[in-house]
């Protein structure tokens, strides 16, 4: 059997490799415009396909709400992909010649452990068939919950939580967005397009005064932003929509790529730098996101064999890959801060800040060298790492401005660079 999902070919990569710039406009253009073609393209193969299963996902197929484009749509669709590709093979007549499909699919995805307990017991072919049933409940849960225009109803049993999203009882529709979210007695608002974001407060930030504070601090941000440069301003406004604020010092600012645009940004022990940074980075986590639903950009594996200076533990090829793309939006923010802004130019954070981004990311880059040549990332991946490097080498001369900065009027923060270097050539020395 010739699998029609398995043979089709996805769009040939935008003109993304002709910019020099990372952060700009047209790029941003470019990769929605091309998502949003494939996403088209994609709905319509699906449709084409003869699906043979469940009469809700053929309803959805053919719902309202899938025929406008948006970014968490973009990722359904990709997701009702996956689903449609593994429930033909299990479909097939030949399905056992697909095992090694059957593996590879389950051991990269959200029921990898599941699918290792069923395989003790079950041959893998008939794992698969089980598991593809509870795949199947997430992604028509998935559907209710973020993009269905129904009436607001307490979350299907089957959505998988994340984060603070999905764990109330009351969750609020947003139509233009097509999003819920939990809510309350507060006003959420709904984004419109004079507005650069949607601020969505979590319980506990509840009370009027501090609502208004971090807002003003999030307004203020922007603004920064936009005057720094423009082309990052875009992309701030392009991939980040909803920003969560909380105030638990035990978490991290984060986001998650199953909600696209959503960023919960963390605000105690962070100063207005730190602020500008947590925004960039998770909205660099928007971008790549985003730009791996729509091409493939590397063969994600479990060998923790690359050293990670920002966690300064063993990561696999996918945490340095990110790493090094999502914090390189932390290192230009700094050269920016360092060598355009009058506020924050003589600010030593940012001086030591930048240095120190420049040094993680000079390391990472070698062992995303060797990890494209192993074959762990692909030569469309490579391309936008070297895109990248190359705007990191031509801050050289800054690099050696900021350092003759903290030499001369911070001589703890340029010792911690020292120390910093010596660490990583250490590393180096000894192994990835």
């Amino acid at each position: 059997m010739e699998h029609f999902l398995l043979k089709m070919d996805r769009p040939i990569l935008l003109r993304i490799y002709g910019m020099n710039n990372f952060f700009s406009q047209s790029l941003y253009v470019d990769l929605l415009k091309a998502t949003e073609r494939d996403y088209f393209s994609t709905l319509d193969e699906l449709k084409d396909c003869n699906f043979i299963g469940g009469g809700e996902v053929t309803a959805i197929l053919e719902s309202r709400e899938l025929k406008s484009y948006s970014p968490v749509k973009y990722f359904f669709v990709k997701q009702l992909y996956d689903f449609f590709y593994i429930t033909e093979i299990n479909q097939s007549a030949e399905v056992q010649t697909y095992e090694n499909e059957i593996f590879d699919f389950w051991n990269k995805g959200d029921f990898a452990l599941q699918f290792f307990e069923l395989t003790k017991k079950a041959l893998a072919v008939d794992a698969s068939k089980d598991l593809a049933l509870g795949l199947e409940k997430k992604i028509t849960a998935f559907f209710r919950v973020h993009i269905s225009n129904d009436d607001i109803f307490q979350v299907p049993n089957d959505y998988s939580l994340v984060y603070e999203f999905g764990d109330q009882e009351k969750i609020l529709n947003i139509p233009d967005k097509n999003i819920r979210l939990i809510t309350s007695d507060c006003i959420t608002e709904k984004l419109d397009s004079q507005k650069p974001f949607v601020f969505l407060p979590s319980h506990e930030m509840f009370d009027g005064k501090n609502l208004q504070k971090y807002t003003d601090k999030i307004q203020t941000s922007y603004q920064i932003i936009s005057k720094l440069s423009p082309e990052l301003y875009n992309a701030l406004y392009t991939f980040t929509k909803y920003i969560i604020p909380t105030s638990e010092e035990e978490i991290v600012s984060h986001s998650s790529d199953e909600l696209p645009g959503f960023s919960t940004i963390n605000f105690v022990n962070r100063d207005d730098i730190d602020l500008l940074d947590d925004l960039l980075h998770e909205n660099g986590h928007h971008f790549l996101n985003h730009f791996l639903n729509y091409r493939h950009l590397m063969d994600e594996d479990d060998e923790k064999i690359f050293y990670s200076p920002w966690r300064e533990s063993q990561r696999a090829i996918r945490g340095i890959f990110h790493a090094f793309l999502t914090f390189y939006w932390a290192f230009y923010l700094y050269k920016l801060l360092v060598s355009q802004s009058d506020d924050y130019r003589n600010h030593s954070k940012c001086h030591f800040r930048f240095l120190e981004e420049y040094y993680m990311l000079c390391y990472s880059y070698d062992d995303l060298v060797f990890a494209h040549a192993e074959g762990k990332i692909t030569d469309a991946g490579f391309k936008l790492i070297r895109m990248v490097f190359s705007e990191i080498t031509a801050a050289k001369s800054l690099i050696e401005e900021s350092k003759v900065f903290l030499k001369n009027n911070d001589k703890l923060h340029y010792q911690e660079i020292v120390s910093l270097q010596k660490k990583l050539q250490k590393q180096r020395k000894e192994g990835r």
